[in-house]
Order: structure tokens, then C-alpha cells, then sequence
């Protein structure tokens, strides 16, 4: 049988064709990978958490931390100096907080042994309000 061209004969180009199975297979590779990539750049910022907010907002840290202040301020006095006790510290404690931004507001009744204490500390975000009671030790 009489050859028309390479170009049309069978076995040459089966033999043409296996030579670029591996290219096929790495641009394949190449298209599939950049896709993915593609994919994930796009669903990027849905499976990202934002906890900038978080460290923003921090309120409730000062506060307890006040509070739990206060408590040691009452437990490390008696009756006869726990009124300048909590009022120095209540006076250093709105200092620091006002260099942050917030404002500390401490009411106190003292029925000796016993102090009732209302604070709040106010800020751009909220506001943080609580009330207890706290012995003389």
C-alpha cells in the first residue's frame, strides 16, 4: 500500500503522539493547579476570622481586673484606712484608664466591715457596669 504522507499515516503518528503524553500531562497539571489556585484566592476571605475587633475591645479585661484590684485594695486594709486606700487607688486607676480612652467611674459605701461597690467603665464601644460587696478582712 502506497504511503500518501507522513502526516497521515497511522503508525507514525500513534508514535508522534506518545512522545507528547508527558507534555500533555504537566500543562494539564499546570491549568488544574492554577485553577485551584485561582478558587482559593476568590473563597479567601470567607474562611478568614477577623479577631482585630477583639483585641480592640478590651473592656471586660480592665474591668475585672479593676474589680478584682479593688477587692485586694479592701483586703489589705481595715476600717480605719480603707476609705484612702480605695480612694488613691480609685484616683490611679481612672488615670490609666483615661490614657486609654475609657472612663472609670467607683461609688463605695462603707458600713464597716462590709463595702458596696458600684463601678463602671465607659468607652466608644460600651459600656461595663457592676455591683457587689466586699468584707474588711
Amino acid at each position: 500500500m502506497p504511503r500518501l504522507s507522513r502526516s497521515y499515516d497511522l503508525t507514525h503518528n500513534s508514535e508522534h503522539f506518545a512522545g507528547k503524553k508527558g507534555q500533555w500531562f504537566i500543562i494539564s497539571a499546570i491549568v488544574i493547579s492554577s485553577a485551584f489556585l485561582v478558587i482559593s484566592m476568590l473563597f479567601k476571605g470567607y474562611y478568614l476570622i477577623d479577631t482585630s475587633s477583639s483585641a480592640t475591645i478590651d473592656e471586660d479585661y480592665y474591668f475585672e481586673n479593676i474589680q478584682s484590684d479593688l477587692n485586694n485594695v479592701i483586703d489589705s486594709s481595715d476600717c480605719s484606712n480603707v476609705t484612702k486606700n480605695l480612694n488613691k487607688f480609685i484616683e490611679f486607676a481612672r488615670e490609666e484608664m483615661g490614657k486609654k480612652g475609657k472612663y472609670l467611674d467607683v461609688n463605695y459605701t462603707i458600713s464597716c466591715p462590709t463595702i458596696v461597690l458600684t463601678a463602671s467603665l465607659r468607652s466608644n464601644q460600651m459600656t461595663i457596669q457592676d455591683s457587689w460587696a466586699h468584707s474588711v478582712s
